[in-house]
């Protein structure tokens, strides 16, 4: 596939989607993505679960005989999770209250306080104007193989947002990698994810070589050296086994649906900010959420309560609206 002649798709999102929503319609794909190759039976892990966004609807994709696993070191994030699980009574999702990394043992996690999202192993640069206030807690680290030795069958598809601490994790999941040969995306913090956490660009790089996977940008672009702290290329990537059949759809039909994507999302963006708040609403009324865990049930509930917007791309445009990503 010649890179040149997918660099179009850049300017098409440019035109249809405003800079600042970039993060929620970057989430919108990664859902595209597993969506269209996770099925019923598969296993799943969302490493850096947070309040579920990809949790939820990796279960609806892997059904009731598959499995999700989600790990994320914030005990009040993995304490809802596990209450939400059983009021839905789901019995297909395995909850980890743990950190991953390249070695076992304990470390500090830096919890940010104006955005959990935010958090991780290391303390990293935070937007400006935002609160320097973090809180740090010790926390256990364990090998994402070790974690998992137990499980009953192949891991289909691995999800990481850790804070920069993405290729430690996959490190500690060599046997996975080589064994059960799962698509990843995980988020890309380039040369500033490489300082905090102590690896040159040519490591990255080797350990996918090493593992002979094929790097791709999250708009379907291969991702090479030259690329690794280039503008215009998205902070998530995707990682493939060079074997597999994802290949294809990634370098071929994915491209449409980015496309159709875009246009749905921007439709939807469009909506008044006031119908959006009124769903939120009807949330809090009918079912007694919490706001602060409004967009976990959003994800689980808008087919209910937005009958005729229940795309993925109104759900997050509604957390979003109401600053609860």
């Amino acid at each position: 596939m010649n890179k040149n002649n997918k660099n179009h798709i850049t300017d098409y999102i440019k035109i249809n989607i405003p800079s600042d929503n970039l993060g929620i319609f970057f989430e919108v794909l990664i859902n595209k993505i597993y969506t269209s190759i996770v099925k019923n039976d598969d296993y799943c892990i969302d490493l850096g679960s947070s309040y579920g966004r990809h949790t939820w609807p990796l279960l609806q994709a892997v059904g009731n005989t598959g499995k999700v696993f989600a790990v994320d070191a914030l005990p009040d994030l993995t304490t809802l999770m596990s209450t939400l699980a059983e009021q839905a009574n789901t019995s297909n999702l395995e909850i980890h209250h743990v950190a991953v990394g390249r070695t076992k043992g304990e470390g500090t996690f830096c919890k940010v306080t104006e955005d959990s999202g935010y958090s991780g192993l290391r303390k990293r640069k935070l937007p400006d104007g935002w609160s320097e206030n973090v809180t740090y807690f010790t926390v256990a680290i364990t090998l994402l193989d070790d974690l998992l030795k137990d499980r009953a069958h192949l891991i289909k598809f691995i999800k990481a947002d850790l804070e920069g601490g993405e290729l430690d994790a996959l490190r500690g999941g060599r046997s996975i990698l080589a064994q059960d040969r799962p698509t990843i995306v995980f988020e890309h913090g380039g040369q500033n994810a490489a300082q905090l956490y102590g690896f040159e660009r040519q490591e990255f790089f080797n350990f996918f070589a090493d593992h002979d996977y094929n790097l791709f940008d999250l708009f379907g672009r291969p991702f090479e050296y030259a690329d690794w702290d280039k503008s215009g290329v998205p902070w998530y990537l995707i990682a493939c086994p060079s074997e597999s059949q994802e290949i294809s759809y990634i370098s071929g039909q994915y491209e449409d649906d980015i496309k159709t994507l875009c246009e749905e999302f921007a439709f939807h963006m469009k909506i008044p900010a006031m119908e959006a708040k009124a769903v939120c609403n009807a949330a809090i009324n009918e079912y007694k959420i919490s706001p602060d865990d409004i967009d976990v049930h959003l994800l689980k509930l808008a087919d209910k309560l937005c009958p005729a917007n229940p795309t993925i791309a109104y759900r997050l445009y509604v957390a979003d609206k109401l600053g609860l990503n």
